[in-house]
């Protein structure tokens, strides 16, 4: 389910109120009302093919950055992220068992959610 990222960061550092709890209501890639804007938490369930190695993680954009954060590491999921230097997405990219050769699974559909959030 995507909810908002609890780490109390916002754009705007006005609002003290913590971010809404997980609601069966959210849809993938739309955060609840009142949850951070720029980030939601993303679990393989929200997604129709997963593309990571772990079961969860924040997808994040920041001036089109678009970024997935996993155990404290913020991994670059496009071009922009890459140029401001976070760093590659491969440890945690799952590789298409289909496809096989070292390929991996399309980060299409994440990487449309995390553009909404810009």
């Amino acid at each position: 389910m995507v909810v908002g990222c609890s780490s109390g960061e916002s754009k705007d550092d006005s609002s003290t109120a913590p971010p809404p709890s997980p609601s069966a209501s959210a849809q993938a890639g739309v955060p609840p009302e009142g949850a951070i804007k720029d980030r939601v938490w993303l679990t393989a369930g929200d997604v129709k093919v997963w593309p990571f190695t772990v079961d969860q993680g924040g997808l994040r954009c920041r001036e089109g950055a678009v970024t997935f954060m996993v155990d404290g590491t913020e991994y670059a999921l496009n071009g922009t992220a890459k140029k401001v230097g976070f760093p590659s997405v491969e440890p945690v990219w799952a590789e298409d068992p289909e496809l096989g050769s070292g390929l991996r699974v399309s980060l299409s559909e994440v990487l449309e959610i995390g553009q909404r959030l810009c």
